[in-house]
């Protein structure tokens, strides 16, 4: 059956078990793209990746640094992009997140575990 023929089917109302046969291989087979897709990183995923690595070797040691001191050392990336860059490796427990006070503010520090 090709697909011209399985909606043409379903325009006219014409459900048979050949119809949901094919919806049934179709909706498989999006699954299973889907699937694939979903195991492979992104680009943006493996450029984090290689930013975070440069976070842990470079920057991080036992002293907590800001996300904003951290971001300005890595070259201008934003406060939220180094929080979404870390969070992997707060996560596996590379990395440990604090609460630190500044000028009165309580503010999350990141250092190495």
């Amino acid at each position: 059956m090709t697909k011209r023929e399985f909606y043409t089917a379903i325009v006219n109302g014409e459900i048979t078990e050949e119809v949901t046969a094919f919806a049934t291989a179709q909706i498989e087979r999006l699954d299973n793209v889907n699937a694939k897709r979903r195991e492979k990183p992104s680009k943006k995923a493996l450029e984090n990746a290689v930013i975070g690595e440069k976070i842990i070797a470079e920057i991080l040691s036992n002293e907590p640094k800001t996300a904003s001191e951290i971001g300005a050392e890595l070259g201008n990336h934003s406060s939220q992009k180094v929080i979404g860059i870390l969070r992997p490796f707060i996560a596996d427990g590379t990395v440990v997140k604090t609460e630190l006070k500044i000028k009165g503010h309580k503010v999350n520090g990141y250092s190495l575990a």
